[in-house]
């Protein structure tokens, strides 16, 4: 299946290929790109974490997902499809929301595929802290961008100011096709990562409107927060009493409840079981939060009180 990689890369590389344990954070457009690219460059072992539930809407720029996949979490979604190119995979699927209380990630390397900074930044200070290679990975509109982050290097908290307001693939659009490229980018990356091989030290910008790549310089900030062991994000003081995410037009927001009384007065409901965590319509509960998509916080607000209670 892979002679062809093989014969540039060698039997040697492939063996470590294969070996290698990857971590993806978020299945959107450019996680789930790249984790089909990983499985097609040989690698075997993931851990996948996503939070969200495939859409219609997503189906322009995940190209992964089908019309048969609308309504399932996207961890579920996304096996199928992978078992499917290569059925001997070994893959740990996380449907949830990852915040300081459940971050377990023991890859060493991660590859950030999210959608909001707050996650971000806690997979930047978790990387630091435990010596692990984080691949940053983001787009918008036509333009992308790729970041590896190691130990030793500049971190997204020596230049993304905490309160930036980014803008999102809903509120500004995406053009499909720059997903493709940055995940191939990326993955490009992680092979080199593996192989033993240099890798791009500067911030890779790509802009599709002028087909220009530029290399952007990172300096290390030597006030930054993580870098002299400052983890905010990682002791929870900085995790929100209600999160919204743009990108797809829901709020988190966390609870107390007993997650098997909630199972059982909720039942005739329950469109769907994953795990620890059941959907209602347009409702994902976790043991400890609520995922609802709702057209204001207002509106969470009261579905989140209907569902769950005060």
């Amino acid at each position: 299946m892979f002679q062809r990689q093989i014969t540039y890369l060698g039997k040697e590389n492939q063996s470590r290929i294969e070996k290698e344990k990857i971590c993806i954070v978020g299945l959107g457009s450019l996680g789930s790109t790249i984790v089909e690219l990983l499985v097609r460059s040989g690698v075997r072992n993931f851990t996948l974490i996503d939070r969200d539930i495939v859409e219609e809407t997503n189906l322009q720029s995940q190209h992964l997902y089908a019309q048969e996949d609308i309504g399932k979490p996207k961890v579920q979604a996304i096996k199928q499809h992978l078992l499917s190119i290569h059925p001997k995979l070994n893959l740990t699927l996380l449907f949830d929301h990852l915040n300081y209380e459940n971050i377990k990630i023991k890859e060493r390397i991660i590859i950030d595929c999210t959608d909001n900074l707050e996650t971000r930044l806690l997979l930047n200070e978790y990387a630091l802290k435990n010596n692990k290679i984080l691949v940053h990975t983001s787009c918008i509109q036509n333009k992308g961008y790729v970041y590896i982050i190691t130990k030793n290097k500049a971190c997204l908290q020596c230049f993304l100011k905490e309160n930036v307001n980014l803008e999102t693939c809903q509120t500004i659009g995406v053009l499909n096709t720059i997903p493709t490229v940055i995940a191939a980018i990326a993955v490009s990356e992680v092979i080199k990562i593996i192989t033993s091989k240099l890798i791009e030290s500067n911030m890779i910008n790509l802009n599709l409107e002028t087909n220009e790549l530029t290399k952007i310089r990172i300096n290390k900030n030597k006030d930054c927060k993580p870098h002299n062991n400052r983890f905010d994000y990682l002791t929870g003081k900085k995790e929100k009493s209600i999160i919204k995410f743009c990108s797809s037009s829901t709020y988190l927001i966390p609870h107390k409840k007993n997650i098997k009384k909630l199972k059982v007065k909720l039942k005739k409901e329950i469109t769907q079981e994953v795990g620890n965590a059941f959907i209602i319509k347009n409702i994902t509960i976790f043991p400890n939060k609520v995922l609802i998509k709702a057209k204001d916080k207002k509106a969470a607000e009261t579905i989140f009180s209907k569902y769950i209670g005060n």
